[in-house]
């Protein structure tokens, strides 16, 4: 019963002070304004390096969302856009995905 009570205990006070934020690459505390820390750091330098691959995908038209799931819940995704002949778009590039008022867009 003892060690029952300090399990409940733990799982108590050991989720409460538990934090949605990740840091990935740093050994250190993620920064406090993040929800995802990415960096690399050098063992010789200590300078960060690195950068973040987005997914890449051919966008035939900006007006059509044309990935897996649901327009309607993605507001918010980037994808980095390998078609230059994207129809109503800019071509290659960053594309951020925007869900309004029940219609949605790819954004450069």
């Amino acid at each position: 019963m003892k060690k029952n009570s300090y399990l409940l205990l733990f799982i108590l006070f050991g989720c409460s002070v538990m934090s949605g934020q990740v840091a990935i690459g740093d050994p250190g505390p993620p920064h406090e304004g993040a929800l995802l820390d990415l960096s690399k750091v050098t063992k010789v330098t200590h300078n960060r390096e690195g950068g973040l691959l987005f997914p890449r995908v051919s966008l035939t038209n900006v007006n059509n969302f044309q990935l897996p799931g649901s327009g309607s819940t993605a507001s918010g995704m980037v994808v980095y856009n390998m078609n230059k002949d994207v129809a109503n778009g800019a071509g290659i590039g960053l594309y951020v995905w925007i869900w309004k008022s029940g219609s949605g867009k790819w954004i450069k």
